[in-house]
């Protein structure tokens, strides 16, 4: 499920399915952050490094709603994971915000594939 990156150190981590991050989080703390993205509470007992581990998957869940973040080619584009492909590619970058799509269409397919509404309950 997790699988390590050769040269960094990060971990590819499915969140959800067909959504995977790279994060630096340990392997201890990937259930905690699957559990945040996916809109569960948190659980007491975890340790603080679990908790920020759950905060960062319900931040991400949030931003993704909003479209702060996207997803491309199933992987979470994260301000971390796009910091570390622009200090590699710089061009690259300016190749990808030249391909942007209707923010209205892109709403509704996020809302639709992954079953998304804004009138749903927040969960803590």
């Amino acid at each position: 499920m997790a699988n390590q990156h050769p040269r960094l150190n990060f971990t590819i981590v499915e969140l959800a399915h067909n959504i995977q991050v790279q994060t630096s989080l340990p392997p201890s703390c990937h259930a905690a952050l699957r559990a945040g993205f996916a809109g569960y509470t948190d659980n007491p007992r975890w340790t603080p490094q679990k908790r920020r581990a759950w905060k960062q998957g319900k931040q991400w869940r949030s931003e993704l709603a909003t479209e702060s973040i996207e997803i491309r080619d199933g992987l979470l584009q994260t301000p971390e994971v796009i910091a570390n492909a622009l200090a590699k590619a710089p061009s690259a970058a300016q190749a990808a915000s030249s391909n942007s799509e209707d923010a209205s269409s892109k709403g509704n397919f996020l809302q639709n594939w992954l079953g998304w509404s804004r009138k749903k309950p927040a969960m803590n």
